[in-house]
């Protein structure tokens, strides 16, 4: 075997690795962690280019240079471990990365989907609720305390204390656990709302005819999702959970 076809063999067994490790990862990137098209809003799709260069790329590349067929076994094992080893630890970092920015809730607040990740609420004294639900991310309806009536002296004084609790726990108003309530008591709300976006949707000629049928056809809600990376609408039922999604602009 010549040098060029045994740097290849160790350059093919480790990309054939990495791709069944990415494989794996999207997996749990896209169905699990980054659902829907959260994958785009949310920054999944950034993220995952992060993991794809380190899995795909960088350890494949360190091996095709490292894979000498001149060095002693030794050698040449002690590079592979140390190519490997590189390959792990900036591939941790990566995952690390996606995960800890993966939505662990969603929150429908003024008219709008929020994500709400772990730093949002890593101050919180109680987070049992993001984990009493089914559906992963739970997606909650977020009362907004600016639209309280600051005329009524109790409204005002509960608007007051969520600005109070946001400041003292870091948490943003969409994540508030006392202003949740759940999907089927908000319906006359969510329905304002879908009428709206389905007029922006109608209006803005970013997507497709197909899908904005079906999502009237279903009688799905329909609300705009304010994602950190872009912007899109999710379709939901009565029970909260979503069906569909149209991503992005």
């Amino acid at each position: 075997m010549n040098i060029n076809r045994k740097r290849l063999y160790f350059f093919g067994a480790h990309l054939a690795i990495s791709f069944i490790i990415f494989l794996v990862l999207m997996y749990q990137i896209l169905y699990i962690w980054y659902p829907n098209s959260l994958f785009y809003t949310s920054g999944g799709w950034h993220g995952t280019k992060i993991v794809f260069f380190v899995d795909m790329v960088l350890g494949p590349l360190l091996t095709l240079i490292l894979a000498s067929p001149n060095k002693n076994k030794k050698v040449l094992i002690r590079d592979l471990f140390f190519c490997a080893a590189i390959q792990i630890c900036a591939l941790t970092y990566g995952v690390t990365l996606v995960f800890n920015n993966k939505p662990i809730a969603l929150s429908i607040h003024n008219g709008s989907i929020y994500t709400i990740v772990q730093d949002d609420i890593k101050n919180l004294p109680d987070k049992t609720i993001f984990s009493s639900y089914k559906q992963k991310p739970p997606l909650l309806y977020s009362e907004d305390a600016s639209r309280y009536d600051v005329f009524k002296p109790e409204l005002r004084a509960k608007a007051q204390n969520m600005l109070d609790f946001s400041l003292k726990y870091g948490v943003p108003l969409h994540a508030i656990p006392d202003m949740f309530d759940k999907i089927e008591n908000r319906l006359d709300e969510l329905k304002k709302i879908t009428t709206r976006s389905l007029k922006n949707i109608e209006e803005s000629h970013l997507y497709s005819e197909k899908q904005l049928q079906r999502m009237k056809q279903k009688n799905w809600f329909v609300i705009p999702i304010d994602g950190s990376f872009s912007n899109g609408f999710m379709a939901i039922d009565k029970s909260g959970y979503i069906q569909d999604s149209i991503c992005c602009h």
